[in-house]
């Protein structure tokens, strides 16, 4: 797969939902910034055991049709392309509501070290997800995530499947409380153990005019198989902030 192809796609979809799909009236983009004592992905895994910053671009048009660009950046060093704390993240996607369930429909470039290189391998990753709004501020949610390599040699893709229940709950005008579990399999994907592991997700978000600031934020994941790959239960906490327009 050309790297160069699927970026310039990506960024010129970016570029055109930034300039068209701005015009609606309920268009929304929004920025974010959050930093952490480490980056863990999804599955437990811990790309970089030191802290981290992480921030995006989000724009969602009037038809549900979305774009972000995410990066991520290590604080241990000056340099933005050292280790696999720094990542920038290309995605665009579709995200809606039918018939009471909420779809979502992404493709994603992971560009990870060195980054604007394909070397030694990237990641594209597609993802299907289905939510649904239960009773008093409960979210269930399934996704379904296939990983693809640049270059199989390197590591090799593979599939993962994501249950989730969530619950955000009013504190007062300008705070909130958000909870949520996961349980996440996964067939091997990038060489790591097949196999099931936990996480647990919580914050205190706090509205302040067009700013969400999330204080404190706590991840937990937990190993629900007994992994040989060097996964472990892990912690990580946050703090980050969010501009809406």
């Amino acid at each position: 797969m050309n790297k160069h192809i699927v970026s310039v796609s990506l960024i010129t979809a970016l570029a055109v939902f930034a300039i068209f799909g701005s015009t609606a009236a309920y268009a929304k983009t929004m920025l974010s910034s959050t930093l952490r004592t480490k980056y863990a992905a999804g599955n437990g895994a811990v790309f970089h055991d030191e802290p981290v910053i992480q921030s995006s671009i989000f724009h969602e048009s009037q038809n549900g049709v979305f774009c972000s660009l995410w990066n991520s950046i290590g604080l241990d060093d000056s340099d933005p392309s050292s280790n696999f704390g720094d990542e920038i993240d290309w995605t665009v996607g579709w995200q809606g509501d039918v018939r009471g369930f909420g779809f979502e429909a992404t493709l994603a470039y992971w560009d990870v070290v060195d980054l604007f290189s394909d070397k030694p391998a990237d990641i594209v990753g597609v993802t299907l997800a289905v939510s649904k709004a239960l009773m008093m501020g409960i979210n269930s949610s399934l996704s379904v995530e296939r990983y693809i390599p640049t270059d199989s040699s390197v590591f090799n893709g593979g599939h993962r499947i994501t249950v989730g229940l969530s619950y955000t709950g009013k504190i007062d005008e300008s705070m909130s409380a958000f909870v949520g579990q996961e349980v996440v399999w996964e067939d091997g994907v990038f060489g790591l153990d097949s196999g099931f592991n936990g996480k647990f997700s919580t914050s205190i978000n706090w509205k302040v005019g067009r700013a969400t600031i999330a204080f404190p934020t706590l991840t937990v994941y937990t190993t629900l198989s007994d992994f040989k790959d060097g996964r472990k239960d892990e912690f990580v906490a946050g703090s980050g902030i969010s501009f809406t327009f």
